[in-house]
Protein backbone atom coordinates (compact mmCIF):
# COMPACT_ATOMS: atom_id res chain seq x y z
CA UNK A 1 0.00 0.00 0.00
CA UNK A 2 2.83 2.41 0.87
CA UNK A 3 4.49 1.61 -2.45
CA UNK A 4 1.28 2.50 -4.32
CA UNK A 5 0.96 5.77 -2.42
CA UNK A 6 4.59 6.70 -3.15
CA UNK A 7 4.11 5.81 -6.82
CA UNK A 8 1.08 8.10 -6.86
CA UNK A 9 3.27 10.88 -5.46
CA UNK A 10 5.87 10.19 -8.18
CA UNK A 11 3.17 10.70 -10.84
CA UNK A 12 1.09 13.45 -9.22
CA UNK A 13 3.94 15.79 -8.28
CA UNK A 14 5.28 16.14 -11.86
CA UNK A 15 1.69 16.47 -13.11
CA UNK A 16 0.86 19.28 -10.67
CA UNK A 17 4.20 20.97 -11.37
CA UNK A 18 3.59 20.74 -15.11
CA UNK A 19 0.06 22.10 -14.71
CA UNK A 20 1.28 25.12 -12.76
CA UNK A 21 4.10 25.77 -15.22
CA UNK A 22 1.65 25.65 -18.13
CA UNK A 23 -0.52 28.16 -16.33
CA UNK A 24 2.48 30.48 -16.59
CA UNK A 25 2.77 29.68 -20.29
CA UNK A 26 -0.80 30.97 -20.70
CA UNK A 27 -0.28 33.88 -18.29
CA UNK A 28 -0.81 36.65 -20.86
CA UNK A 29 -3.99 35.22 -22.38
CA UNK A 30 -7.25 33.61 -21.32
CA UNK A 31 -6.11 30.41 -19.69
CA UNK A 32 -7.61 27.12 -20.85
CA UNK A 33 -7.70 24.59 -17.98
CA UNK A 34 -7.92 21.62 -20.37
CA UNK A 35 -4.82 22.75 -22.19
CA UNK A 36 -2.96 22.89 -18.87
CA UNK A 37 -4.22 19.42 -17.96
CA UNK A 38 -3.18 17.91 -21.29
CA UNK A 39 0.39 19.24 -21.15
CA UNK A 40 0.79 18.77 -17.39
CA UNK A 41 2.46 15.36 -17.12
CA UNK A 42 4.88 15.59 -20.10
CA UNK A 43 5.93 19.14 -19.17
CA UNK A 44 6.31 18.26 -15.49
CA UNK A 45 8.25 15.07 -16.26
CA UNK A 46 10.65 17.05 -18.44
CA UNK A 47 11.14 19.60 -15.65
CA UNK A 48 11.86 16.82 -13.14
CA UNK A 49 14.53 15.27 -15.41
CA UNK A 50 16.16 18.68 -15.87
CA UNK A 51 16.23 19.04 -12.08
CA UNK A 52 17.83 15.58 -11.73
CA UNK A 53 20.54 16.44 -14.28
CA UNK A 54 21.21 19.75 -12.56
CA UNK A 55 21.71 17.96 -9.24
CA UNK A 56 23.88 15.28 -10.85
CA UNK A 57 26.18 17.92 -12.32
CA UNK A 58 26.57 19.41 -8.84
CA UNK A 59 27.43 15.98 -7.46
CA UNK A 60 24.35 15.86 -5.21
CA UNK A 61 23.04 12.41 -4.33
CA UNK A 62 19.58 11.78 -5.77
CA UNK A 63 17.60 10.91 -2.66
CA UNK A 64 13.84 11.00 -2.29
CA UNK A 65 13.98 14.17 -0.21
CA UNK A 66 16.17 16.03 -2.67
CA UNK A 67 13.94 15.00 -5.58
CA UNK A 68 10.61 15.82 -3.93
CA UNK A 69 11.04 18.82 -1.65
CA UNK A 70 12.29 21.48 -4.15
CA UNK A 71 9.64 20.63 -6.80
CA UNK A 72 6.96 20.64 -4.10
CA UNK A 73 8.20 24.04 -2.92
CA UNK A 74 8.12 25.25 -6.53
CA UNK A 75 4.48 24.16 -6.75
CA UNK A 76 3.62 26.16 -3.63
CA UNK A 77 5.40 29.24 -4.97
CA UNK A 78 3.59 28.90 -8.29
CA UNK A 79 0.27 28.55 -6.47
CA UNK A 80 0.92 31.83 -4.69
CA UNK A 81 2.09 33.55 -7.87
CA UNK A 82 -0.89 32.16 -9.78
CA UNK A 83 -3.23 34.46 -7.86
CA UNK A 84 -1.52 37.43 -9.48
CA UNK A 85 -2.13 36.15 -12.99
CA UNK A 86 -4.98 37.49 -15.12
CA UNK A 87 -8.23 35.89 -13.93
CA UNK A 88 -9.48 33.08 -16.12
CA UNK A 89 -13.14 32.65 -17.09
CA UNK A 90 -15.23 30.52 -14.77
CA UNK A 91 -14.26 26.86 -15.33
CA UNK A 92 -16.64 25.04 -17.64
CA UNK A 93 -17.99 21.55 -16.88
CA UNK A 94 -15.98 18.56 -18.10
CA UNK A 95 -18.47 17.80 -20.84
CA UNK A 96 -17.98 21.23 -22.42
CA UNK A 97 -14.88 20.20 -24.38
CA UNK A 98 -17.02 17.49 -25.97
CA UNK A 99 -19.92 19.86 -26.67
CA UNK A 100 -21.60 19.19 -30.04
CA UNK A 101 -24.26 20.88 -32.12
CA UNK A 102 -26.64 17.99 -32.81
CA UNK A 103 -27.94 14.74 -31.35
CA UNK A 104 -26.22 12.69 -34.04
CA UNK A 105 -22.85 14.27 -33.43
CA UNK A 106 -23.27 13.65 -29.69
CA UNK A 107 -23.73 9.94 -30.38
CA UNK A 108 -20.71 9.96 -32.70
CA UNK A 109 -18.65 11.79 -30.10
CA UNK A 110 -19.56 9.22 -27.47
CA UNK A 111 -18.78 6.31 -29.79
CA UNK A 112 -15.34 7.59 -30.73
CA UNK A 113 -14.58 8.49 -27.12
CA UNK A 114 -15.43 4.89 -26.21
CA UNK A 115 -12.96 3.67 -28.84
CA UNK A 116 -10.21 5.81 -27.30
CA UNK A 117 -11.11 4.47 -23.86
CA UNK A 118 -11.06 0.85 -25.03
CA UNK A 119 -7.69 1.32 -26.76
CA UNK A 120 -6.23 2.87 -23.61
CA UNK A 121 -7.66 -0.05 -21.58
CA UNK A 122 -6.09 -2.55 -23.98
CA UNK A 123 -2.76 -0.73 -23.68
CA UNK A 124 -2.81 -0.70 -19.87
CA UNK A 125 -4.18 -4.19 -19.13
CA UNK A 126 -1.05 -6.10 -20.30
CA UNK A 127 0.81 -4.53 -17.38
CA UNK A 128 -1.36 -6.54 -14.99
CA UNK A 129 -0.75 -9.77 -16.87
CA UNK A 130 2.97 -9.23 -17.53
CA UNK A 131 4.38 -6.29 -15.54
CA UNK A 132 8.02 -6.86 -16.57
CA UNK A 133 9.62 -5.02 -19.47
CA UNK A 134 10.06 -7.69 -22.14
CA UNK A 135 11.19 -5.59 -25.12
CA UNK A 136 14.98 -5.84 -25.36
CA UNK A 137 15.74 -2.17 -25.99
CA UNK A 138 13.26 -1.10 -23.31
CA UNK A 139 15.09 -3.27 -20.78
CA UNK A 140 18.73 -3.11 -21.90
CA UNK A 141 18.97 0.53 -22.99
CA UNK A 142 16.51 2.44 -20.83
CA UNK A 143 15.47 0.43 -17.77
CA UNK A 144 18.98 -0.83 -17.05
CA UNK A 145 20.19 2.78 -16.74
CA UNK A 146 17.17 3.58 -14.55
CA UNK A 147 18.04 0.71 -12.20
CA UNK A 148 21.68 1.79 -12.04
CA UNK A 149 20.65 5.37 -11.19
CA UNK A 150 18.31 3.99 -8.50
CA UNK A 151 20.99 1.76 -6.94
CA UNK A 152 23.75 4.41 -7.04
CA UNK A 153 21.45 7.40 -6.39
CA UNK A 154 23.19 9.16 -9.26
CA UNK A 155 24.61 8.85 -12.76
CA UNK A 156 28.32 8.74 -11.97
CA UNK A 157 28.81 5.08 -11.04
CA UNK A 158 27.05 3.78 -14.13
CA UNK A 159 28.79 6.20 -16.49
CA UNK A 160 32.19 5.38 -14.97
CA UNK A 161 31.62 1.72 -15.88
CA UNK A 162 30.13 2.48 -19.27
CA UNK A 163 32.77 0.44 -21.10
CA UNK A 164 31.35 -2.70 -19.46
CA UNK A 165 27.84 -1.92 -20.73
CA UNK A 166 28.40 -1.00 -24.37
CA UNK A 167 25.44 -3.17 -25.36
CA UNK A 168 23.16 -0.74 -23.47
CA UNK A 169 24.38 2.32 -25.42
CA UNK A 170 25.36 4.34 -22.32
CA UNK A 171 25.96 7.56 -24.30
CA UNK A 172 22.36 7.74 -25.48
CA UNK A 173 20.28 10.61 -24.02
CA UNK A 174 18.73 9.87 -20.68
CA UNK A 175 15.16 11.22 -20.37
CA UNK A 176 13.41 7.85 -20.25
CA UNK A 177 15.95 6.28 -17.90
CA UNK A 178 16.12 9.34 -15.64
CA UNK A 179 12.38 9.68 -15.16
CA UNK A 180 11.94 5.95 -14.59
CA UNK A 181 14.72 6.23 -11.99
CA UNK A 182 12.80 9.12 -10.40
CA UNK A 183 9.75 6.86 -10.07
CA UNK A 184 11.89 4.06 -8.60
CA UNK A 185 13.60 6.36 -6.09
CA UNK A 186 10.38 7.99 -4.93
CA UNK A 187 8.58 4.64 -4.76
CA UNK A 188 11.48 3.14 -2.82
CA UNK A 189 11.77 -0.01 -4.95
CA UNK A 190 12.54 -1.31 -8.42
CA UNK A 191 9.25 -1.95 -10.13
CA UNK A 192 9.23 -2.46 -13.89
CA UNK A 193 5.44 -2.22 -13.94
CA UNK A 194 5.72 1.31 -12.56
CA UNK A 195 8.23 2.15 -15.31
CA UNK A 196 5.82 0.86 -17.96
CA UNK A 197 2.97 2.82 -16.33
CA UNK A 198 4.91 6.01 -17.02
CA UNK A 199 4.72 5.30 -20.75
CA UNK A 200 1.01 4.45 -20.62
CA UNK A 201 0.39 7.80 -18.91
CA UNK A 202 2.46 9.52 -21.61
CA UNK A 203 0.32 7.72 -24.22
CA UNK A 204 -2.83 9.06 -22.55
CA UNK A 205 -1.28 12.56 -22.41
CA UNK A 206 -0.55 12.40 -26.14
CA UNK A 207 -4.19 11.57 -26.86
CA UNK A 208 -5.39 14.50 -24.76
CA UNK A 209 -2.87 16.93 -26.27
CA UNK A 210 -3.85 15.81 -29.76
CA UNK A 211 -7.57 16.21 -29.04
CA UNK A 212 -7.28 19.59 -27.32
CA UNK A 213 -5.15 20.88 -30.20
CA UNK A 214 -7.60 19.66 -32.86
CA UNK A 215 -10.58 20.90 -30.84
CA UNK A 216 -9.37 24.44 -31.39
CA UNK A 217 -9.85 23.89 -35.14
CA UNK A 218 -12.61 21.32 -35.52
CA UNK A 219 -16.00 20.25 -34.18
CA UNK A 220 -15.76 18.07 -31.08
CA UNK A 221 -16.96 14.86 -32.75
CA UNK A 222 -14.54 15.30 -35.66
CA UNK A 223 -11.64 15.97 -33.30
CA UNK A 224 -12.43 12.92 -31.17
CA UNK A 225 -12.82 10.79 -34.31
CA UNK A 226 -9.28 11.65 -35.41
CA UNK A 227 -8.05 11.12 -31.86
CA UNK A 228 -9.56 7.63 -32.02
CA UNK A 229 -7.69 7.07 -35.27
CA UNK A 230 -4.42 8.11 -33.61
CA UNK A 231 -5.08 5.92 -30.57
CA UNK A 232 -5.64 2.83 -32.71
CA UNK A 233 -2.64 3.19 -35.03
CA UNK A 234 -1.12 -0.30 -34.61
CA UNK A 235 2.56 0.45 -34.12
CA UNK A 236 1.84 3.37 -31.76
CA UNK A 237 -0.55 1.32 -29.63
CA UNK A 238 1.77 -1.69 -29.60
CA UNK A 239 4.91 0.21 -28.57
CA UNK A 240 3.12 2.56 -26.14
CA UNK A 241 3.80 0.40 -23.06
CA UNK A 242 7.11 -1.16 -24.16
CA UNK A 243 9.31 1.29 -22.23
CA UNK A 244 11.04 2.84 -25.25
CA UNK A 245 12.10 6.47 -25.70
CA UNK A 246 10.34 6.87 -29.07
CA UNK A 247 7.00 7.83 -27.52
CA UNK A 248 8.42 10.64 -25.33
CA UNK A 249 10.29 11.97 -28.37
CA UNK A 250 7.05 12.02 -30.35
CA UNK A 251 5.19 13.87 -27.60
CA UNK A 252 7.91 16.47 -27.08
CA UNK A 253 8.45 17.10 -30.79
CA UNK A 254 4.72 17.44 -31.46
CA UNK A 255 4.22 19.68 -28.41
CA UNK A 256 7.18 21.89 -29.36
CA UNK A 257 5.79 22.53 -32.85
CA UNK A 258 2.30 23.14 -31.43
CA UNK A 259 3.69 25.69 -28.96
CA UNK A 260 5.71 27.35 -31.72
CA UNK A 261 2.59 27.57 -33.88
CA UNK A 262 0.66 29.12 -30.99
CA UNK A 263 3.40 31.69 -30.48
CA UNK A 264 3.30 32.64 -34.15
CA UNK A 265 -0.48 33.00 -34.13
CA UNK A 266 -0.90 34.68 -30.72
CA UNK A 267 2.50 36.36 -30.20
CA UNK A 268 2.67 34.96 -26.67
CA UNK A 269 6.10 34.82 -25.06
CA UNK A 270 5.01 31.92 -22.87
CA UNK A 271 4.51 29.63 -25.84
CA UNK A 272 7.93 30.53 -27.23
CA UNK A 273 9.52 29.55 -23.92
CA UNK A 274 7.43 26.34 -23.81
CA UNK A 275 8.53 25.44 -27.34
CA UNK A 276 12.17 25.92 -26.39
CA UNK A 277 11.69 23.69 -23.33
CA UNK A 278 9.96 20.96 -25.33
CA UNK A 279 12.70 20.99 -27.96
CA UNK A 280 15.22 20.67 -25.13
CA UNK A 281 13.29 17.76 -23.60
CA UNK A 282 13.19 16.11 -27.04
CA UNK A 283 16.98 16.33 -27.27
CA UNK A 284 17.18 14.31 -24.05
CA UNK A 285 15.21 11.38 -25.49
CA UNK A 286 17.06 9.86 -28.47
CA UNK A 287 20.06 10.48 -30.75
CA UNK A 288 18.00 11.28 -33.84
CA UNK A 289 16.26 14.07 -31.91
CA UNK A 290 19.22 16.35 -32.69
CA UNK A 291 18.52 16.13 -36.42
CA UNK A 292 14.74 16.30 -36.06
CA UNK A 293 14.86 19.33 -33.77
CA UNK A 294 17.35 21.05 -36.07
CA UNK A 295 15.06 20.45 -39.06
CA UNK A 296 12.03 21.85 -37.22
CA UNK A 297 13.95 24.93 -36.07
CA UNK A 298 15.35 25.64 -39.55
CA UNK A 299 11.89 25.25 -41.11
CA UNK A 300 10.37 27.51 -38.44
CA UNK A 301 12.95 30.27 -38.96
CA UNK A 302 12.68 30.10 -42.76
CA UNK A 303 8.87 30.21 -42.58
CA UNK A 304 8.95 33.21 -40.25
CA UNK A 305 11.38 35.04 -42.51
CA UNK A 306 9.23 34.41 -45.59
CA UNK A 307 6.11 35.76 -43.86
CA UNK A 308 7.61 38.48 -41.65
CA UNK A 309 5.17 39.78 -39.10
CA UNK A 310 8.15 40.92 -37.05
CA UNK A 311 11.41 42.41 -38.29
CA UNK A 312 14.01 39.96 -39.53
CA UNK A 313 16.45 41.06 -36.86
CA UNK A 314 13.89 40.35 -34.13
CA UNK A 315 13.00 36.98 -35.66
CA UNK A 316 16.64 35.92 -35.68
CA UNK A 317 17.08 37.18 -32.10
CA UNK A 318 14.06 35.17 -30.90
CA UNK A 319 15.29 32.13 -32.83
CA UNK A 320 18.62 32.47 -31.04
CA UNK A 321 16.85 32.51 -27.68
CA UNK A 322 14.80 29.45 -28.70
CA UNK A 323 17.91 27.52 -29.71
CA UNK A 324 19.85 28.68 -26.64
CA UNK A 325 17.11 27.46 -24.29
CA UNK A 326 16.99 24.04 -25.93
CA UNK A 327 20.78 23.77 -26.01
CA UNK A 328 21.01 24.72 -22.34
CA UNK A 329 18.74 21.85 -21.36
CA UNK A 330 20.67 19.36 -23.50
CA UNK A 331 24.00 20.66 -22.18
CA UNK A 332 23.12 19.33 -18.72
CA UNK A 333 23.41 15.80 -20.12
CA UNK A 334 26.32 16.53 -22.48
CA UNK A 335 28.33 18.10 -19.65
CA UNK A 336 27.61 15.16 -17.37
CA UNK A 337 28.92 12.51 -19.79
CA UNK A 338 31.87 14.49 -21.13
CA UNK A 339 34.38 13.02 -18.65
CA UNK A 340 33.53 9.36 -19.27
CA UNK A 341 35.04 7.46 -22.23
CA UNK A 342 32.30 5.44 -23.90
CA UNK A 343 31.12 4.28 -27.28
CA UNK A 344 28.96 6.92 -28.93
CA UNK A 345 26.74 5.94 -31.84
CA UNK A 346 27.49 9.22 -33.59
CA UNK A 347 31.20 8.33 -33.76
CA UNK A 348 30.34 5.75 -36.44
CA UNK A 349 29.61 8.58 -38.86
CA UNK A 350 33.08 10.06 -38.39
CA UNK A 351 35.00 7.03 -39.69
CA UNK A 352 36.28 6.74 -43.28
CA UNK A 353 34.70 3.28 -43.56
CA UNK A 354 31.20 4.76 -43.75
CA UNK A 355 32.01 6.30 -47.13
CA UNK A 356 33.43 3.01 -48.36
CA UNK A 357 30.21 1.20 -47.39
CA UNK A 358 28.11 3.87 -49.08
CA UNK A 359 30.09 3.57 -52.30
CA UNK A 360 30.00 -0.23 -52.21
CA UNK A 361 26.21 -0.49 -51.76
CA UNK A 362 25.00 2.32 -54.00
CA UNK A 363 24.61 -0.06 -57.01
CA UNK A 364 22.16 -2.15 -54.91
CA UNK A 365 20.12 0.84 -53.76
CA UNK A 366 17.06 0.02 -55.89
CA UNK A 367 16.90 -3.58 -54.73
CA UNK A 368 17.47 -2.54 -51.12
CA UNK A 369 14.61 -0.01 -51.15
CA UNK A 370 12.31 -2.57 -52.75
CA UNK A 371 13.20 -5.09 -50.06
CA UNK A 372 12.61 -2.52 -47.30
CA UNK A 373 9.20 -1.60 -48.78
CA UNK A 374 8.24 -5.29 -48.78
CA UNK A 375 9.31 -5.63 -45.14
CA UNK A 376 7.33 -2.55 -44.10
CA UNK A 377 4.16 -3.93 -45.70
CA UNK A 378 4.28 -7.00 -43.46
CA UNK A 379 2.44 -6.82 -40.12
CA UNK A 380 4.98 -8.45 -37.75
CA UNK A 381 4.94 -6.58 -34.43
CA UNK A 382 1.93 -4.51 -35.45
CA UNK A 383 -0.13 -7.70 -35.78
CA UNK A 384 -0.24 -8.00 -31.98
CA UNK A 385 -2.35 -4.83 -31.91
CA UNK A 386 -4.22 -5.41 -35.19
CA UNK A 387 -5.73 -8.87 -35.87
CA UNK A 388 -7.29 -7.50 -39.07
CA UNK A 389 -3.84 -6.80 -40.50
CA UNK A 390 -2.79 -10.34 -39.64
CA UNK A 391 -5.78 -11.70 -41.53
CA UNK A 392 -5.12 -9.71 -44.71
CA UNK A 393 -1.33 -10.02 -44.38
CA UNK A 394 -0.64 -6.34 -45.05
CA UNK A 395 0.35 -3.56 -42.68
CA UNK A 396 -1.99 -0.62 -43.20
CA UNK A 397 0.07 1.85 -41.20
CA UNK A 398 2.72 2.67 -43.77
CA UNK A 399 0.31 3.32 -46.67
CA UNK A 400 -1.71 5.64 -44.41
CA UNK A 401 1.42 7.35 -43.18
CA UNK A 402 2.55 7.92 -46.76
CA UNK A 403 -0.91 9.27 -47.58
CA UNK A 404 -0.60 11.74 -44.71
CA UNK A 405 2.70 13.00 -46.05
CA UNK A 406 1.39 13.30 -49.62
CA UNK A 407 -1.68 15.23 -48.48
CA UNK A 408 0.46 17.41 -46.24
CA UNK A 409 2.77 18.26 -49.11
CA UNK A 410 -0.21 18.88 -51.37
CA UNK A 411 -1.76 21.28 -48.88
CA UNK A 412 1.55 23.01 -48.19
CA UNK A 413 2.23 23.57 -51.90
CA UNK A 414 -1.12 24.80 -53.17
CA UNK A 415 -2.34 26.36 -49.90
CA UNK A 416 -5.78 24.77 -49.55
CA UNK A 417 -6.34 26.66 -46.32
CA UNK A 418 -6.50 30.31 -47.32
CA UNK A 419 -7.87 31.43 -43.98
CA UNK A 420 -4.43 31.58 -42.43
CA UNK A 421 -0.98 30.02 -42.26
CA UNK A 422 -1.01 28.77 -38.69
CA UNK A 423 -0.90 25.10 -39.72
CA UNK A 424 1.70 25.49 -42.46
CA UNK A 425 4.60 25.34 -40.01
CA UNK A 426 3.49 21.97 -38.66
CA UNK A 427 3.03 20.59 -42.16
CA UNK A 428 6.47 21.70 -43.30
CA UNK A 429 8.11 20.46 -40.10
CA UNK A 430 6.38 17.09 -40.42
CA UNK A 431 7.41 16.57 -44.03
CA UNK A 432 11.01 17.70 -43.52
CA UNK A 433 11.40 15.80 -40.24
CA UNK A 434 10.10 12.61 -41.87
CA UNK A 435 12.65 12.91 -44.65
CA UNK A 436 15.35 13.57 -42.06
CA UNK A 437 14.31 10.55 -39.99
CA UNK A 438 14.29 8.28 -43.04
CA UNK A 439 17.75 9.56 -44.04
CA UNK A 440 19.02 8.91 -40.50
CA UNK A 441 17.62 5.38 -40.46
CA UNK A 442 18.86 4.69 -43.97
CA UNK A 443 22.38 5.69 -43.05
CA UNK A 444 22.28 3.78 -39.77
CA UNK A 445 20.91 0.48 -41.07
CA UNK A 446 21.27 0.39 -44.83
CA UNK A 447 24.94 1.06 -45.42
CA UNK A 448 26.43 -1.39 -42.88
CA UNK A 449 24.34 -4.30 -44.22
CA UNK A 450 26.06 -7.38 -45.66
CA UNK A 451 23.13 -9.20 -47.27
CA UNK A 452 19.47 -8.67 -48.07
CA UNK A 453 18.52 -10.73 -45.01
CA UNK A 454 20.06 -8.06 -42.79
CA UNK A 455 17.43 -5.49 -43.76
CA UNK A 456 14.70 -6.76 -41.41
CA UNK A 457 16.21 -4.96 -38.36
CA UNK A 458 16.15 -1.71 -40.35
CA UNK A 459 12.42 -2.07 -40.99
CA UNK A 460 11.74 -2.97 -37.36
CA UNK A 461 13.72 0.06 -36.16
CA UNK A 462 11.92 2.40 -38.54
CA UNK A 463 8.58 1.07 -37.26
CA UNK A 464 9.54 2.31 -33.82
CA UNK A 465 11.38 5.46 -34.82
CA UNK A 466 8.48 6.76 -36.88
CA UNK A 467 6.40 6.97 -33.69
CA UNK A 468 8.03 10.35 -33.15
CA UNK A 469 6.27 11.65 -36.29
CA UNK A 470 2.96 9.79 -36.06
CA UNK A 471 1.15 12.61 -34.16
CA UNK A 472 2.11 15.22 -36.78
CA UNK A 473 1.12 12.88 -39.62
CA UNK A 474 -2.28 12.22 -38.01
CA UNK A 475 -2.74 15.96 -37.46
CA UNK A 476 -2.05 16.54 -41.17
CA UNK A 477 -4.65 13.95 -42.16
CA UNK A 478 -7.25 15.45 -39.84
CA UNK A 479 -6.88 18.96 -41.24
CA UNK A 480 -6.63 17.75 -44.83
CA UNK A 481 -9.88 15.76 -44.72
CA UNK A 482 -11.89 17.94 -42.33
CA UNK A 483 -13.74 20.92 -43.74
CA UNK A 484 -16.14 21.53 -40.85
CA UNK A 485 -14.12 23.84 -38.63
CA UNK A 486 -15.09 25.80 -35.56
CA UNK A 487 -13.67 28.79 -33.75
CA UNK A 488 -11.15 28.17 -30.95
CA UNK A 489 -12.66 27.40 -27.55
Amino acid sequence: MIGILLFSVAILLPSILGYMLWELVQADKERDPWESVSFAFPFGAGAIVVWMLFLANLGVQLTRTVLLVPPAAAVLILLIFRKRLAPRPAPAPVSSIFATTSEGSRWACGAFLAIVGIEFFCTAVPLLRLPQITEWDGWAIWEMKAKAIFVDRGFGSYLSRAAEYNFSWPARPCFTSAFQAFVHIVSGNLNEAAARCVHVILYASLMLIFYVTLRRRLEAWIAIAWTAMLATIPNLAYWANAGLANLPLGIFLFSAVIALDRWRSENSAGYLAASSAFFGFALLTRDEAVGLVAICLVVAVMSALRQPVLSRRLILFLASLLIAGSALIYSLWAWLVRAYPMFDLRSVWLTPEIFQRVRAHLPDLGAVLKKIAAELMKPPDQALASPFETKIGISLFWPLFALALILSGFRAIIGLRKSGSQDELMMKCGICATLGLCAYSLGLWLFPYWSMNDLAPWSNALDRQVMSLVPMAAYHLALAFSVNRTAPL
